[in-house]
């Protein structure tokens, strides 16, 4: 079967199986990176494609074609930058006058 462009074949969902199995305790992010390695799937630029991974792995579960570990958080917390601290005015001389 294909999904996100990749040919997962049994041979391919039975590695993963396997790998989940051996390590009960892999992310669902280690797998999606170790997948990616597997099949040398990289974009154009040449970099390893980890979103169409996770992408494909996450399919793949909602499918029933395997069962990935749970999923530890979600995503991670919007970090609001602190306020600024108030600063008091300065004001210079005003012109005209000697000091």
């Amino acid at each position: 079967m294909v999904v996100c462009g990749q040919c997962f074949d049994t041979a391919l969902l039975n590695r993963v199986h396997e790998t989940i199995q051996r390590q009960p305790r892999l992310s669902r992010r280690a797998l999606s990176r170790q997948l990616r390695q597997w099949l040398d799937w990289k974009s154009l630029n040449g970099r390893l494609k980890e979103m169409s991974a996770r992408t494909a792995l996450l399919r793949l579960h909602r499918q029933g074609h395997l069962r990935l570990p749970r999923a530890r958080r979600g995503p991670p917390p919007r970090r609001v930058p602190p306020p600024l601290p108030s600063v008091p005015v300065v004001r210079g001389a005003e012109p005209g006058l000697a000091q």
